[in-house]
């Protein structure tokens, strides 16, 4: 079973910036199709409710979409597979226009679901939005060099404000954690905290009503 879901996730990463970047070119350049849920409904309809129709369709898309994506993940971590999916890859990120979309996906896609990767490394807590308040954030990632340079140079105004370290961080959103606001702190500001990821999004999309202690309110 896991290796079938290594393989699926594998799949993923390859097909999904493939497959994003034509639909995204398809709809700003061409009208939108007839979708064929429509059109295998319109043919089935005349022996079989139209909802029937639909349904096995859709089962039929499910199961084929799974099928496809573990089946090409499969694939690409096998050598041969992995040096033409590589291949294929090269070729795509020179096709003008839609490299630029390509390799932006792509990172993306292999970041959140690429092996051993994991978005939210670690959870914190900072002051925001104003000091005394305190909010939980997941640290992302170290900030790049080159950027904690840009900021102690335009917004240090001397040599005791410039920072060393400054850290990427993710500020969710409650009771919806995929919404929230990314930011560049100091790593001295951000306070990691002893809890998994899995915790604090309990937290977060509780909005605090779930204890991590299971114990009981007391006022």
């Amino acid at each position: 079973m896991k290796r079938l879901r290594r393989y699926f996730i594998a799949g993923l990463v390859v097909a999904m910036p493939v497959v994003a970047t034509l639909w995204l070119i398809t709809f700003l350049f061409t009208k939108l199709p007839l979708p064929p849920e429509e059109v295998i409904s319109r043919i089935l309809s005349g022996s079989m409710p139209i909802w029937v129709s639909t349904l096995i369709y859709r089962t039929f898309v499910i199961i084929s979409f799974f099928v496809i994506i573990t089946l090409l993940g499969a694939f690409t971590t096998r050598t041969l597979g992995a040096k033409i999916t590589a291949f294929f890859q090269k070729l795509l990120e020179r096709i003008p226009l839609f490299n630029r979309i390509y390799k932006v996906l792509h990172q993306i896609t292999s970041a959140l679901f690429g092996p051993g990767k994991n978005v939210f490394n670690k959870v914190g807590i900072i002051e925001y939005p104003r000091k005394g308040i305190y909010t939980l954030v997941f640290i992302t990632n170290k900030t790049e060099e080159r950027f904690g340079n840009y900021i102690n140079t335009f917004f240090a105004n001397s040599e005791s404000e410039k920072k060393d370290k400054f850290l990427n961080v993710f500020l969710p959103t409650t009771p919806n954690p995929t919404s929230g606001f990314f930011l560049i702190l100091p790593a001295d500001s951000v306070k990691i905290l002893d809890i998994s990821v899995e915790e604090a999004l309990k937290l977060i999309i509780s909005g605090g009503a779930v204890r991590l202690d299971e114990s009981t309110l007391e006022m």
